[in-house]
């Protein structure tokens, strides 16, 4: 019988959201909601594997630990596109690597970089904490009106350019920069586009990215980028770790010389329970769930399994 792996399915989901009957009937299915980070475990885990099924980014799969699968043929990835993977490495093995739709992701990410906008702004996380410990107004710092703020967006893509809608409808000023921009996107979306990167972290009072992850959108705000952003301003990043120079802006942070940031992506996830990430008043931490909807993962494993069930037909 063939056998099958899931992983990381932290919020045990995968089987709510999707019938795997007809591939239960077929092959040995294992979920596993637990990470399992030690590439030594994960070959122990796996090595029996005839088809592994994957959630995003969470477990990078490099060519070393293929050659530790040999009965590895098949992997579904949730998502259309991941670096995580080593795709060259599995098809040169002889592994088919499939992916699903994305669901409505865009929307997802710009609401949920909204929802940490509002979250910043009016101090909602501060406060909450002080009234389950008996406070009241003296826990909470003075909240920003968003209306007639401005908006900067770095990343005019589709999630950007949801973003700019949103903040549209809050009576912001959107304010967009993208290393290659066009006044006829930024016109389309009724967005101001800023001369340069510095112009934008100058102006803005909310600055949030929306870069896919490159080797040039590396380290895309770094020390220098923090420098020119006001002292009032806030930073959200919901898009990769590492377009930020995660050392930079924790010192950024530490020594208040921004007013805050959220963060929903971390150079190393799951954020480990001593992260320093935890420590800070002025910093929203939340748990990479931009595309964590009942939407998004109903289409990813709906998807799962039907790539499953046609590869499991064509080996009977």
């Amino acid at each position: 019988m063939m056998r099958i792996a899931v992983l990381d399915d932290y919020q045990d989901c995968a089987e709510t959201l999707a019938n795997w009957s007809n591939v239960r009937a077929k092959a040995e299915l294992k979920i596993h909601r637990r990470p399992i980070g030690d590439e030594n475990e994960l070959a122990r885990v796996l090595r029996d594997c005839d088809a592994l099924c994957l959630i995003r980014e969470r477990t990078p799969i490099s060519s070393a630990l293929l050659s530790r699968l040999p009965a590895l043929r098949l992997i579904v990835l949730a998502g259309p596109r991941t670096a995580k993977i080593d795709t060259n490495a599995a098809e040169s093995r002889g592994i088919e690597v499939r992916v699903t739709g994305g669901g409505p992701i865009v929307h997802a990410t710009a609401e949920l970089t909204i929802g940490l906008v509002f979250a910043l702004a009016r101090g909602i996380p501060q406060s909450d904490r002080g009234m389950r410990v008996g406070k009241w107004l003296e826990a909470s710092s003075l909240g920003r009106v968003m209306h007639g703020s401005t908006l900067g967006i770095i990343g005019l893509g589709r999630v950007g350019a949801y973003v700019a809608e949103l903040g549209h409808a809050m009576g912001m000023h959107v304010l967009a920069w993208s290393r290659n921009p066009t006044r006829e996107r930024a016109e389309a979306h009724r967005v101001e586009l800023a001369p340069s990167k510095t112009d934008l972290l100058k102006r803005a009072d909310f600055v949030t990215l929306h870069l896919a992850l490159a080797p040039q959108t590396v380290g895309t705000i770094s020390a220098p980028d923090l420098a020119y952003m006001k002292p009032t301003a806030f930073l959200v990043n919901t898009a990769r770790a590492a377009l930020i120079v995660e050392d930079d802006l924790f010192a950024a942070l530490a020594e208040r010389r921004i007013a805050g940031a959220a963060i929903d992506v971390f150079d190393d996830e799951p954020l480990p329970p001593t992260s320093r990430w935890r420590t800070l008043e002025n910093v929203i931490v939340t748990p990479h769930c931009g595309y964590a909807t009942k939407e998004i993962y109903g289409a990813f494993f709906r998807e799962m399994v039907a790539h499953l069930e046609d590869w499991l037909g064509r080996h009977d």
